[in-house]
């Protein structure tokens, strides 16, 4: 992949290069990762023919929702943008050698049988192509097929076996079959790609669950965490830091309660504000808060196998970096923590269940603050899907407001229109017309006011007008049988009442 995340074969499909597409695909080239922009080869396929080869071997259409997990998940074997690593494997000559193949402990104990880092040793004991295959399916990466054939496949099978990993034992069993030709066996690796995804998702929500809210630990009367806590918040999980919850009323009924949570850098670093944070940290000369400079520490790292040294802090736990959550809103669902868990959700197996508007309104907002554009576009869809009405619709247009999401207020200016007689005659409905109008920082005497704008256009949709009609056009549909009169007139008088309202809060628009 290049930095735009394009790969060869969407290049080549992009650009007409029929037997280059032909020779890719034959030699184990797919297209299950999203470009930049969301596109995908199948969609820029400059020719026909093209795009029929592509359909031949049964690549998929459809955009996977998987996609930006799987790529997290692989980015992290392929190009980690920090350290995040705290094993590593290499070849029988040592480190060094181009062969090098570093991992996430947390990985191995979520993905794996192994339970402890002293079975790791199992990965050490075969050869390093064996390690690289092994790796590149727990990472979601598609398996280079050239080096099933550079290994003892014995070998393979019983390290797989010792990890539990049966789902890859039956797959290279099936791919070995020299029987089948080589479009079905495109076929099967891609759909053993797509099941891979959703057994990974399964394995990790079980690891979050049981690894780490069910040892989430909670301190009464604002009372710091020390060093021991650290430690054994972090034992058998992998973690190499702490989020901390430090918001009041963090649970029901407790004033200054903390709640603090192990977790992992690489996965927090799916938030944007996490990864700036990480990358920041990583060079010494930007260590300008105690947020930042807490990973700066050089005992953290092992700067000859650029991995983090995670037994370092087996003795030295008062090290442990902890780092805040930024929650300088007030929430509308139960609890603080319960939304945090709803995020560590979506950052380690990519599902989050939002069962009401409170918690959608939760999940947008903090989302906001942790630039997660899209968890907070999927919270967005949610509310407006949701029939809960715990949260005033003026409230749920404030938040579109704040957070930059238009499709919150056209969802807000729906509801006003569905019944305007009602809403109108409420101070609420004024006052959001108010804030709608100053929106603009320089306002002018005939400047549209959105919300206004929006709720004529659904009132458009509601009665079947056409606003931007043509006059005449619409002279005509009105001399017409079909046209519902009654809802012409009822049309007329909202906006009437529209206009009546606007000229008692002074405003032309």
């Amino acid at each position: 992949m290049d930095k735009w995340d394009y790969s060869p074969l969407i290049l080549t499909s992009l650009c007409g290069h029929k037997e280059l597409v032909e020779l890719l695909l034959e030699n184990g080239a797919t297209v299950n990762r999203d470009t930049f922009d969301g596109a995908r080869a199948i969609y820029g396929a400059l020719t026909d023919e093209i795009r029929d080869i592509l359909l031949s071997y049964d690549i998929d259409k459809a955009v996977d929702v998987n996609q930006p997990f799987a790529a997290h998940i692989s980015g992290l074997l392929q190009k980690p943008k920090f350290t995040t690593a705290d094993l590593i494997f290499g070849s029988a000559g040592g480190f060094g050698s181009g062969l090098d193949i570093r991992v996430h402990w947390f990985v191995l104990l979520a993905l794996t049988k192994l339970s402890n880092r002293g079975e790791c040793d199992v990965l050490r004991e075969v050869d390093v192509n064996v390690v690289k295959i092994i790796v590149d399916h727990l990472y979601l990466v598609t398996i280079d097929e050239r080096l099933i054939n550079k290994v003892d496949f014995r070998q393979l099978k019983n390290t797989c076996a010792r990890l539990g990993l049966d789902e890859l034992i039956r797959y290279l069993e099936v791919t070995a079959d020299s029987d089948k030709d080589l479009k079905e066996r495109v076929k099967i690796r891609n759909e053993y790609q797509r099941k891979l995804n959703q057994r990974t998702k399964t394995k990790l929500k079980l690891f979050l669950e049981d690894k780490i809210l069910k040892h989430k630990l909670i301190k009464h009367d604002g009372v710091e965490i020390t060093p021991s806590e650290k430690l054994e918040l972090i034992k058998n999980n992998g973690a190499d830091v702490i989020l901390k919850l430090d918001r009041d009323q963090s649970i029901e009924g407790e004033e200054t309660t903390l709640v603090y949570y192990p977790a992992h850098r690489s996965i927090l670093s799916r938030a944007d504000y996490y990864e700036t944070l990480f990358k920041t940290a990583s060079s010494p000369d930007f260590a300008f808060s105690d947020e930042i400079s807490i990973f700066t520490d050089e005992p953290v790292f092992d700067p000859e196998n650029n991995i983090i040294n995670l037994t370092h802090f087996e003795t030295h736990p008062d090290e442990i970096p902890v780092i805040s959550l930024p929650i300088d809103f007030n929430i509308y669902s139960h609890t603080y923590d319960e939304v945090v868990e709803k995020l560590l959700a979506y950052l380690y197996h990519d599902e989050v269940e939002i069962e009401d508007d409170a918690m959608a309104i939760d999940l947008i907002l903090l989302s906001d603050s942790l630039l997660i554009d899209r968890l907070k576009t999927t919270a967005a869809v949610a509310l407006t899907q949701l029939s809960t009405k715990k949260v005033s619709i003026y409230e749920v247009l404030r938040v579109g407001w704040l957070t930059r999401l238009p499709r919150l207020e056209h969802h807000v200016a729906y509801i006003l229109a569905q019944d305007l007689s009602k809403y109108i005659k409420q101070k609420e409905f004024k006052k959001a017309v108010k804030e709608s109008s100053e929106r603009l920082d320089v306002r002018q005497e005939f400047d549209s006011i959105e919300l206004i704008d929006d709720i004529r256009y659904f009132l458009g949709k509601k009665y079947h007008i056409d606003e931007d009609a043509d006059e005449i056009l619409n002279a005509m549909f009105a001399k017409a049988d079909y046209v519902d009169e009654v809802a012409v007139s009822q049309y007329d008088r909202d906006l009437d009442s529209i206009d009546e309202l606007l000229e008692e809060l002074g405003l032309k628009a």
